[in-house]
């Protein structure tokens, strides 16, 4: 598969891609420390007793994505106290020639104990004055007495052995040590990059995610499925606008022109300046083929460029039949504000989200983010800040400021758009350039393969599981009029199951997460991040009175360890207080025996408290057996069929 999309699986899984042996070696010394950094995270010290060290160390530190923020007034406070007469302290922290072993260990305890710093690098250069095992017996030492990590570096091959065998006998400081200041510099990186991803996947969502919804999802099936029956495999200009309106996306006016004076009549239409470009059936990448003329002010500068396009199409092999041009108004914009949004379908990996740089910059230093869908708001707001184009995205040069929560709430859509719609094997908005109001396509494209227009259980299209679609028909009147509906739990349901949790009876919750100690915003979260490939959660929801939702029942069912309960499913089933009693658990008992039996699972098994009589008189009903009986549970087993 495509290396970008297998990194972006790597990222949303949280982990990290290494490819050279040296980033390899960092991230083992780093991760081996068993310490992540506390705060941002990439609040870095350097301490080192070489100048010439301590400015290719900021360097690297930069490079890692660390920062070097100044030493806090009470650090500053105790160096001069300690070493009066000395320059004023700063950070990197170089210590003089003179200065003793014992100095490294009191100097690094001080920047240990700076509230504004969440990690030290150490570089001991190599000084014929010092004993070089004193210096890294002190480091231990000092790294001893804080949580915060501490990388050591020593610049020479010769003394490796020496700290291996030092720090051995030292298990209780994890000193990050790599040989090399850079290699160094880059293992804290990684700590601060993983402290950043805990911290983001631990955290609520960000808020409402924006969704395509069934209308437009069924508007774009449609377009889709009439160019498949025609024998297309890419969207016609007018279906492209249709297609893109729909994601609130405009585009330029166009019109097609078959020969010169058609262009020209064009150019007139929709006034000068104007773009060629050839036009072709399937036709992609015509700035990279040299198949677009720009900037055509006048009708003979539109007769020389359509002759112009001709023969450069006529140039170049295997392409479609040509059918003329397109003639587009010129916008004006700034180049270094031209994106680019694309799906790519990966032969192993599914369809990828790509954000970056679009245009002509785009093609000569590309450089993009990738996501996998389906992506939160929170991955999509990531994923547009990554690439080297948004620096632009504040004033940049006079400009007014893009926003950047459109463009993530545009990956979203897109990222419906790939999970909706397996048939896509392309779309390309290149490039993009934002305006106060929206996104202005100035080229796009939407190509297909013959795959399903809809998603089908024996054809998976994606690497991580999609909510599955629902009809909102799955409905249940209670006896006394309360109206039930059934659908799946998304991360936008953060508040609502949060509410519903902490809304439980102590005695419910007890029986339910065998536990007192109430969820956490942080575990909650969590529970509401699935990945549909191997686990399923349904809630039914009514009406709150206040016009909105609240959750009445929830439902998870998710495979188990394979080396533990191989081809078995575990599920859990909560109902709220003034819920209980209506047939509801009943009902999802039945839906989330389904979802198991999709997920590939062979038995479904549940772990109910001896105390819960409800539950556990419901298991016999539905014909689960005891599989086994612990002092305070009970282990209900069901055969799938």
């Amino acid at each position: 598969g495509r290396r970008e999309s297998f990194a972006a699986l790597v990222r949303q899984a949280g982990a990290h891609l290494v490819t050279r042996f040296a980033d390899f070696a960092a991230a083992a010394a780093a991760f081996s420390i068993g310490r992540l950094p506390q705060g941002e995270g990439t609040r870095t010290a350097i301490l080192t007793n070489g100048s010439g060290f301590a400015a290719m160390a900021a360097d690297d530190a930069a490079a890692a994505g660390l920062t070097l923020p100044g030493l806090s007034s009470d650090v500053v406070q105790t160096f001069r106290e300690k070493w009066p007469g000395e320059q004023m302290p700063v950070n990197p922290v170089i210590l003089g020639a003179g200065s003793s072993e014992a100095r490294y260990r009191e100097t690094l305890e001080a920047l240990l104990g700076d509230p504004g710093l969440d990690a030290v690098l150490t570089i001991a250069a190599p000084n014929p004055a010092l004993d070089f095992d004193a210096v890294v017996r002190e480091v231990a030492l000092a790294a001893q007495t804080s949580v915060k990590p501490v990388g050591l570096a020593w610049v020479s091959g010769q003394r490796s052995a020496a700290v291996k065998r030092i720090l051995a006998e030292k298990p209780d400081a994890r000193v990050c040590a790599v040989r090399s200041p850079d290699d160094a510099a880059r293992a804290l990186g990684l700590l601060a990059q993983q402290t950043q991803l805990v911290r983001a996947r631990r955290l609520p969502p960000a808020g409402p995610r924006p969704r395509l919804g069934r209308e437009r999802t069924e508007a774009l099936r449609r377009m889709v499925e009439e160019a498949l029956a025609a024998r297309r495999h890419a969207l016609t200009g007018n279906e492209r606008a249709r297609f893109f309106s729909l994601l609130g996306v405009r585009s330029v006016a166009t019109e097609r022109a078959p020969d010169a004076d058609d262009a020209v009549r064009a150019a007139l239409d929709l006034g000068f300046p104007v773009v060629l470009k050839a036009d072709a059936p399937g036709l992609a990448r015509k700035a990279a083929l040299g198949l677009v003329e720009l900037t055509l002010f006048a009708p003979e500068d539109v007769r020389t460029a359509f002759e112009r396009l001709r023969g450069a199409y006529e140039a170049i092999e295997n392409l479609p039949l040509w059918t003329g041009v397109v003639v587009e108004k010129m916008h004006p914009h700034m180049p270094e504000r031209e994106l680019r949004f694309a799906i790519v379908r990966d032969h192993v990996w599914g369809p990828t989200l790509e954000f970056g740089q679009g245009g002509l910059s785009g093609e000569l230093h590309p450089e993009f983010a990738a996501a996998l869908p389906p992506v939160s708001l929170d991955v999509a707001r990531q994923t547009v800040r990554r690439p080297a184009v948004a620096r632009t995205f504040g004033g940049f040069r006079g400009m007014p400021p893009v926003d950047t929560d459109r463009a993530a709430e545009l990956l979203c859509l897109l990222s419906d758009v790939a999970a909706a719609i397996p048939a896509i094997r392309e779309i390309r908005i290149d490039p993009l350039v934002p305006e106060p109001d929206g996104f202005l396509a100035l080229d796009a494209g939407v190509w297909l393969w013959d795959g399903p227009v809809r998603p089908e259980p024996n054809h998976p299209h994606l690497t991580l599981g999609a909510p599955p679609e629902t009809a909102g028909d799955d409905v249940f009147t209670a006896k006394d009029g309360t109206r039930y509906r059934a659908r799946p739990v998304e991360e936008d349901d953060f508040p609502r199951v949060f509410e519903f949790i902490s809304g439980l009876s102590e005695k419910s919750f007890f029986l339910r997460f065998h536990s007192s100690a109430r969820l956490s915003e942080e575990r909650v979260a969590a529970l509401c991040r699935i990945d549909y490939r191997r686990a399923v959660a349904w809630a039914d929801v009514c009406g709150d009175g206040a016009g909105g939702e609240r959750i009445a029942c929830l439902g998870r069912v998710s495979l188990a360890d394979p080396a533990e309960c191989p081809d078995e499913a575990e599920f859990g089933v909560v109902v709220a207080d003034r819920d209980q009693r209506r047939g509801l658990a009943t009902r999802m008992m039945a839906r989330l025996e389904d979802e198991a039996l999709r997920l590939g699972a062979k038995a479904i098994f549940g772990i109910v408290l001896r105390g819960n009589d409800g539950m556990n008189a419901m298991m016999e009903k539905l014909g689960y057996v005891r599989a086994s009986d612990e002092r305070d549970t009970i282990r209900w087993r069901k055969i799938l069929r």
